[in-house]
């Protein structure tokens, strides 16, 4: 029996057919790994069809959204794996302006929803590098925030409510379309971040803002990054409430500002950052990333090494200090540091050195800050994942509870198998 028949037998006798591909596609491999089959169901109904017939053919199921992020994590701990794409759950359900409340299905992209928000005078404050391909479902299991985390936190602060199809088939709701909702048990806050591991989102509700009058990116060109650092503390210090302030570094420093709200208040805005910049020896800029170079500016780097480190702010400098050895090793490296989050996303270059030395210097380099530090490899080559082990690191305290919850709600491990931080 093909796929799509089998797909199909799952649902009611007059129920919806899942539309697949029976061989797969070179555009959903995984760690070199094509998957047997490519499902896109266009409702909710047929999600649930999608995973029974997953569940019986024992096969484990990977949720992908846009691909933007997908990329990331551990090879699919499963021999056979199908996707479960969001592609056709792309319409947005409901819209109130004046709640400024919007629901859409999870295969949304964000240019297409800011298109329609546009048209009211409203945004959704979540940023990402690539609007016209990553999907709102994908935005909330990443719990992706790009340049703008500073000011408007994580996507999960403005989730109000989401639809999921569970492993058993059975469909979820946690939340609202209200922001006074404490019904229940928060299951966005679960849902967001958890890498398609719990289950398949089907429909997302976010709280909206209205549209900054102004907007404004300032560059401010620096000597070293630990002056650039000072620099962005200085102006995360003075309360600004700068949109970003990111390190950017491509061969020169520079530290990137974004400013956003009534002109009156961005002019001052824009004087004051001027001003603590100027304390630790910054000058204004014309040669810098421009904002949207700057949002992918690691993300489109074509670098086969990626790690994203996270830290105190305070520690950004001696980060920074440690990673000039892997530049004196011969990894050419681009990074942007978004200082009052202590977020730093870094891309080696090819001539890096050999797996073994640049993760132990990696490694030191993580060491070098004296406190917290976490290390993310978000791609790196096959050949490396021996030296490497684990691409999310070392499990932290919580990781029992999130072992536990990922049992109680995904049994026998059907979504994203051994993806995610300890292999769940």
């Amino acid at each position: 029996m093909g796929m799509r028949e089998a797909a199909g037998a799952h649902g009611p006798v007059h129920g919806p057919r899942v539309e697949m591909a029976a061989d797969g596609s070179a555009d959903f491999a995984l760690n070199g790994r094509i998957p047997a089959g490519v499902l896109r169901p266009k409702t909710e109904e047929e999600s649930a069809a999608a995973v029974a017939w997953a569940v019986d053919a024992r096969m484990g199921l990977v949720p992908w959204g846009g691909g933007t992020e997908v990329q990331h994590g551990n090879p699919v701990a499963s021999p056979r794996w199908a996707v479960l794409s969001s592609e056709l759950l792309n319409q947005v359900l409901d819209y109130s302006p004046d709640d400024m409340v919007v629901t859409c299905q999870a295969g949304v992209t964000l240019a297409a929803l800011s298109e329609r928000l546009r048209s009211h005078r409203q945004f959704l404050p979540i940023d990402a590098p690539h609007p016209d391909r990553a999907t709102m479902g994908g935005i909330v299991a990443g719990n992706s925030q790009g340049l703008w985390r500073p000011l408007f936190g994580a996507p999960r602060d403005r989730l109000l409510g989401l639809r999921a199809v569970m492993a058993d088939g059975q469909t979820v709701k946690g939340g609202g379309k209200v922001v006074k909702n404490v019904a229940g048990y928060d299951l966005c806050k679960l849902f967001a971040g958890s890498r398609g591991t719990l289950g398949f989102l089907t429909e997302v509700t976010f709280k909206t803002s209205p549209l900054p009058e102004c907007c404004r990116h300032v560059v401010f060109r620096a000597q070293d990054a630990a002056a650039a650092v000072r620099a962005g503390l200085a102006v995360h210090a003075a309360r600004l409430q700068p949109l970003y302030a990111t390190v950017a570094y491509a061969g020169h420093v520079h530290l990137c500002v974004g400013l956003q709200g009534s002109a009156a208040a961005v002019a001052w805005q824009a004087d004051r950052v001027a001003e603590a910049c100027s304390e630790e020896g910054l000058a204004p800029s014309d040669e810098g990333p421009s904002d949207q170079h700057l949002r992918i500016l690691v993300a489109d780097s074509p670098a086969p090494v990626k790690l994203r480190f996270t830290l105190r702010p305070w520690d950004l400098v001696g980060l920074l200090r440690g990673l000039e050895a892997l530049g004196q090793r011969g990894a050419g490296l681009t990074l942007a540091a978004h200082v009052p989050t202590g977020i730093v996303a870094v891309a080696m270059q090819p001539g890096a050195p050999d797996a073994e030395s640049a993760v132990r210097l990696a490694r030191a380099a993580r060491l070098q800050v004296g406190g917290e530090c976490h290390l993310v490899w978000t791609r790196l080559p096959e050949s490396w994942r021996p030296s490497v082990g684990d691409v999310w690191g070392p499990t932290r305290g919580d990781f029992p509870l999130m072992r536990s919850l990922k049992r109680a709600l995904d049994p026998d491990g059907l979504f994203s198998p051994g993806r995610f931080v300890g292999r769940l």
